[in-house]
C-alpha cells in the first residue's frame, strides 16, 4: 500500500471547466441554483484535511439538483476525461498500475471515497476520485463508507497508509490433501484504536483474506519455481539442511526489499515473511524440483 498523489490543481475550477461543458447543457439550470453551496462545500471538504469523520451530508438538494450533479460524473464531459487521466498521470509508475486498496488488480476505474449519492456536491471534486480496481469499487458500495469504529477503508490521498508496522499477516499451512495452503489475516481487530484497526476494518470491507487466498495457490507455485531455481545457484554444494536455511535467509531479504517499494501491508510482504517461516514448505520446493530433475534425466 502506498500513498497516491492528490491533483495539484483548482478543485472548484475542476468543477466550473466539468459543469460548464456542453454535454451538462440541460442540467445548467440546477447546478447555477447551487454552486453557492457547492463552492462552500468546496472548502469544507479542504478545511477537513482527511478528517472525514467530520462530515455531515446537505440535506437541503432537491432530488432534480441532486441528481443533476451526479450526472456530472456519470456523463463524461472532456474536462473530466482530462481531470482523470490528469490524475493517473500523476502517480509514480511503480503504484500507476496496481489498485492500492488491494494491490491485486489494475486500477481501471475511480472510486468516489465519499460517496457521491450521499454527498453529490462531491462527484466531481478531484481528491474524492480515487485510482482503484471495479472489485475494490464494487465492495466498497455494499458496506457503508464509515461507522462507530471509524472510516472502513484508506484514503489514499490524505491517510497515512505507509507505517512501518505489518498488519497484514500470512502463514503456510498443511490442508487435509497434504498440500500447501496459504491464509491471510490481520493482526487486529477492526474495533481496535489506530492504525491496526482501521486496516482491518479495510480489509474486512474489500474481503482482503479471501480474496488474497483466492491467489494465493498460483504465488505458491510461482515462489516455488523462484526458490529451486535460487537453490540450484547456491555456491558449494551445500548440504539440504544448509540450502533451506539460505533460502530462507533469501526470502526474508525478498520481503524487506519489496516492504520498501510496496510497503510493510503489502501481500507479497506477508507472502514471502511466510515463506521464510514454513522450512517444511522450502523442503517440499526442493524435492519437486529433483523429482523433476530425475524425470528429465529418464528422458
Amino acid at each position: 500500500m502506498r500513498r497516491l498523489r492528490p491533483y495539484g490543481g483548482d478543485p472548484w475550477q475542476s468543477f466550473l471547466d466539468i459543469c460548464g461543458a456542453s454535454t451538462h447543457q440541460r442540467r445548467r439550470p440546477r447546478l447555477a441554483e447551487v454552486r453557492a453551496v457547492i463552492e462552500d462545500r468546496y472548502q469544507d471538504y479542504l478545511n477537513l484535511n482527511g478528517d472525514f469523520l467530520r462530515i455531515a451530508a446537505y440535506s437541503d438538494f432537491s432530488k432534480e439538483q441532486s441528481d443533476a450533479l451526479k450526472k456530472c460524473y456519470e456523463t463524461e464531459a472532456p474536462a473530466l476525461k482530462l481531470l482523470k487521466e490528469a490524475i493517473r498521470q500523476l502517480q509514480d509508475p511503480s503504484v500507476r498500475g496496481v489498485c492500492q486498496n488491494c494491490g491485486l488488480n489494475e486500477p481501471n476505474t475511480f472510486d468516489h471515497y465519499i460517496p457521491k449519492d450521499e454527498f453529490p456536491e462531491f462527484a466531481i471534486h478531484p481528491h474524492n476520485i480515487v485510482p482503484c480496481c471495479q472489485q475494490c469499487n464494487d465492495l466498497r458500495r455494499r458496506k457503508p463508507w464509515r461507522d462507530e469504529h471509524g472510516c472502513r477503508t484508506f484514503h489514499f490521498y490524505f491517510d497515512d497508509v505507509e507505517v512501518s508496522e505489518r498488519h497484514l499477516v500470512a502463514r503456510i499451512i498443511r490442508d487435509g490433501n497434504d498440500e500447501p495452503r496459504m491464509l491471510f489475516e490481520c493482526s487486529s481487530s477492526p474495533e481496535a484504536p489506530g492504525f491496526g484497526g482501521r486496516y482491518s476494518r479495510h480489509a474486512e470491507t474489500l474481503q482482503l483474506p479471501r480474496r488474497l487466498e483466492e491467489r494465493a495457490p498460483t504465488e505458491l507455485d510461482r515462489i516455488c519455481n523462484e526458490l529451486a531455481a535460487t537453490a540450484e545457484l547456491l555456491p558449494g554444494a551445500p548440504e539440504a539442511s544448509e540450502r533451506i536455511d539460505r533460502l530462507r535467509d533469501r526470502s526474508r531479504n525478498v520481503a524487506t526489499r519489496m516492504k520498501k517499494v510496496r510497503g510493510p501491508n503489502h501481500w507479497e510482504v506477508a507472502a514471502w515473511h511466510a515463506v521464510a517461516a514454513a522450512p517444511w514448505f522450502i523442503e517440499r520446493c526442493l524435492a519437486r524440483q529433483n523429482r523433476e530433475a530425475s524425470c528429465d534425466d529418464q528422458v
